[in-house]
């Protein structure tokens, strides 16, 4: 805070107790009462102004401050019962007046006490986070966010002894470029953080090592005041010292229509500020739609709801016949209380239409990935309930009561389970089993009587895999849509998660693919923000309300705080603010105002194609862009769009075969799943590949034990016992004549390595480098080597080893050798 004049002024204010101030509120309310009466004429105050009398004498100072008569300095009863002249109004108008600069010292007063005990509250706020921070070792975005503000800001110096120029020295000599975007967005920290960076930068400007700054933002977007974002920063930016700006003037999203409407709407709210939006010539390919139906304020909340979401819902319906994709479809308001409204409405008239509000479509909430989620808890409940019945019947037989005891875990509630526990336990197994079967019938769409048991095939393998289980889940339930795919990907994926519970704690914030692509997208404006839909609808069924609670104020000098100041004023005692304050609250409630501009400009502009406005007539939208009943833009676009839906060819995952291939064949195009290949492999083939694969993490990686990894490329086509075959064979080779060569020191081996040979891509399964010497090896999985065979592989080794020469020029010092991996390894060396 630099502004020491406010300073001294709140210090003394501070020392200035409120109910002090109370009472002698109360004391000049107390005269004010007796003037009154002694001005009565006949010294008789009449029954209305006796009442008022009362008041003042009995009232609290709160209650005083906010009497009419104190407020307004007059009051009709008064005039009228004391036939007052011009001097007797004057001088109650005085006495109000000298209570009214009471209130105002008043509410200075305990405005200071409550500065005084939130800075003491946020201390310990302070300190409690940090402690939180070090017994768990982590910090917060926010955390670092502060901590990089005081290096920045030198607030970390001790003794003199850190500098932040030195850091930042040191920092900007490894940065050439920086572009900021949503740079609307910035807060005042955030740019006191990087602002020595751009006075760096912007002073080496013109130089022949010139850096850059970019900054990309729109000033009508700028939507998180309440996050700290301060379009001053935007304002300030744009003011720098060799800073050019360049305005977009052409819109690429939208049609004409909407174009058109925006322009027209917006121009009026922003003024000089606005610059007019023109069309580009992908704008004027169709013209686009605005539709806007507005609804009288009934003061019926229920009413006004139903009218806008019949509508919205007849327009929805409207889009979908059209076939528009539902992906392509948003609706758009300003809190997400109306979202979840309208989506209870849809429920209740339309069951069909899905939303996915604000993104909030999780996997784990699907139905299929939910049924899959409790036939593993119904099994997991089966298994429980047998070992503990298993147990009692042990329990039972007092010959083996030792045993029984010995067997449960130290972690038991009890030291040892009697049969009343163990009979308490078998009760809630049970009880969380057919809760798990009645959940599981009702996801299955089956009787809540059906007790059809699913079985998981039991693992016997010592490498359990859940992606294997969910896998034969999937393949039971015959669930082979995108979601149940995303499941067993990430299972696949994260081989380490050995069950469904920690595998969903895992996914617990990730996307269902159906939701994104098959459900209505429906989001705050906040939500919207960055985005673009064909076609959008706002609904809003609420009459404008006045929103001003920011009851804490911040005055800044340039982006410095000045000072910070609470409004503990209410409405009706706004008379009651200081200058200061009443200029921040008026400067707060302009900035509020942009603020909805703002959340009004991006709405109407993440339409591409169409855009849709229901909302009451005194609703925001309404009232600020002047909108009229069945105002329109455009015309209604007729959608010729394939209503025919493509089916996707529903295959069993363990018929699925990999894409048929040899080594050399290896430049292939990448695929989006290893599973969506459904070209026959031979086993062979994948034998040979998964043992070059082997090889290739063994040798060329350092990899001692690539099961995991060979397990998740192959583990669906090779069951435990081929794998761990195939990686004896490839551990043979370690065991084999090239071992010395394997294990020479200052050896360089690459494996898989591709070079060019007479305009074709080759590929070498090993290359070993050992000072001047170069070796090449060719890996074979062939077990039937006939003397053409042995020949051709001869000839193809060589060919490589005469390009390793070419390249290197050091054809002497060139070797190679053809590595069959047969059960025994069996090398052969071959010569230039």
């Amino acid at each position: 805070m630099q502004n020491n004049k406010n300073l001294v002024s709140m210090n003394e204010i501070a020392q200035l107790n409120p109910k002090h101030i109370e009472k002698i509120i109360q004391f000049h309310a107390k005269q004010l009462s007796d003037f009154l009466q002694n001005i009565a004429p006949n010294g008789e105050t009449k029954p209305r102004t006796k009442a008022i009398c009362e008041k003042l004498e009995s009232s609290s100072a709160k209650e005083i401050l906010q009497h009419k008569l104190i407020v307004e300095k007059k009051h009709n009863y008064i005039k009228q019962d004391l036939k007052l002249n011009e001097s007797m109004q004057q001088e109650i108008a005085y006495k109000c007046e000298q209570i009214q600069q009471l209130g105002i010292l008043y509410t200075m007063c305990v405005e200071s006490a409550l500065l005084s005990h939130l800075y003491m509250f946020l201390e310990i706020y302070i300190q409690a986070i940090r402690e939180i921070e070090s017994k768990h070792n982590i910090l917060s975005f926010q955390s670092i966010a502060h901590k990089v503000f005081a290096i920045a800001t030198d607030t970390l110096m001790i003794d003199g002894d850190f500098q932040s120029d030195y850091f930042f020295f040191r920092l900007d000599s490894c940065i050439s470029h920086i572009l900021f975007d949503e740079y609307q967005d910035t807060s005042i920290m955030q740019y006191r953080i990087f602002e020595p960076l751009f006075n760096e930068i912007l002073a080496g400007s013109g130089t022949k090592d010139s850096k850059s700054l970019f900054f990309v933002g729109d000033s009508k977007q700028s939507l998180y005041a309440f996050r700290g974002a301060n379009i001053s920063v935007f304002e300030k930016t744009k003011r720098l010292d060799s800073m050019q700006q360049e305005s977009l003037s052409h819109n690429y999203r939208s049609k004409k229509a909407i174009i058109d409407f925006v322009n027209d709407k917006f121009a009026n709210l922003y003024k000089e500020e606005y610059i007019k939006q023109l069309y580009s010539e992908h704008s004027q390919d169709i013209s686009g739609v605005v539709n806007v139906k507005l609804y009288e304020d009934t003061g019926d909340k229920e009413i006004n709801k139903n009218a806008v979401f019949t509508d919205t819902l007849t327009q929805l319906n409207r889009l979908i016949e059209s076939n528009v994709p539902k992906k392509e479809i948003v609706i758009l308001a300003r809190k997400r209380d109306t979202l979840h409204e309208f989506n209870l409405f849809l429920k209740e008239n339309d069951s069909t239409i899905k939303l996915n509000l604000d993104k909030s479509g999780k996997l784990i909430n699907q139905p299929s990935i939910q049924a899959i989620f409790y036939v593993f808890k119904t099994q997991e409940y089966r298994d429980e309930i047998k070992l503990i019945e298993s147990r009692l019947g042990m329990l039972q037989d007092s010959t083996q009561q030792v045993t029984i005891q010995q067997d449960f875990s130290p972690q038991d509630s009890k030291p040892k389970d009697s049969t009343e526990s163990l009979q308490e336990k078998l009760r809630k197994a049970k009880n969380n089993y057919k809760f798990a079967q009645k959940k599981l019938n009702k996801l299955l769409g089956k009787s809540y009587f059906d007790n059809q048991y699913i079985a998981i095939p039991q693992q016997t393998s010592t490498y359990y895999s859940l992606a294997k289980s969910i896998k034969s889940v999937m393949e039971s339930l015959r669930f082979y849509n995108d979601d149940c795919m995303e499941l067993l990907e990430i299972a696949s994926e994260n081989i380490d998660i050995k069950n469904i519970d920690s595998l969903f704690e895992f996914i617990e914030n990730r996307e269902s693919v159906i939701m994104q692509e098959e459900a209505i997208h429906a989001m705050s404006v906040h939500g919207s923000k960055g985005l673009g839909f064909e076609y959008v609808i706002y609904l809003d069924y609420e009459a404008q309300k006045q929103n001003n609670n920011e009851k804490i104020l911040y005055s800044y000098n340039d982006i410095f705080l000045d000072s910070i100041r609470i409004d503990t004023t209410t409405k009706a005692m706004n008379i009651y603010r200081d200058k200061t304050l009443q200029d921040l609250a008026d400067k707060k409630e302009r900035e509020n105002l942009q603020q909805e501009y703002n959340n009004l400009y991006v709405a109407c502009t993440r339409a591409k194609i169409g855009l849709y406005i229901f909302a009451n007539k005194e609703s925001s939208i309404a009232t600020h862009l002047a909108l009229k009943d069945n105002e329109n833009y455009g015309e209604e676009i007729q959608t010729k769009r394939d209503s025919k839906q493509t089916q996707n060819n529903l295959t069993i995952i363990s018929k699925l075969q990999a894409k048929n291939t040899t080594q050399e064949e290896f430049l292939q195009e990448k695929q989006d799943s290893f599973y969506q290949h459904n070209i026959s492999m031979q086993h062979k083939q994948i034998l040979g590949l998964s043992l070059h694969y082997s090889l290739e993490l063994m040798l060329g990686f350092g990899i001692k034990n690539p099961y995991a990894m060979l397990n998740f490329l192959y583990g669906f086509y090779l069951d435990e016992s081929m794998i761990v075959e195939i990686l004896q064979k490839a551990n043979n080779i370690f065991k084999s004549s090239l071992e010395k060569l394997l294990y020479m020191d200052k050896n360089t081996i690459k494996c898989e390595l591709s070079f060019l040979q007479e305009n074709s891509i080759k590929r070498l399964d090993a290359l070993i480098q050992n000072g001047e010497e170069f070796f090449v090896i060719e890996f074979k999985s062939s077990q039937n080597i006939s003397e053409a065979l042995l020949q051709e592989h001869t000839a193809q080794l060589q060919s490589y080893m005469e390009s390793i020469a070419t390249i290197s020029q050091k054809k002497s010092q060139i070797k190679g050798y053809l590595v069959y991996l047969q059960d025994n390894v069996a090398v052969k060396e071959i010569t230039l």
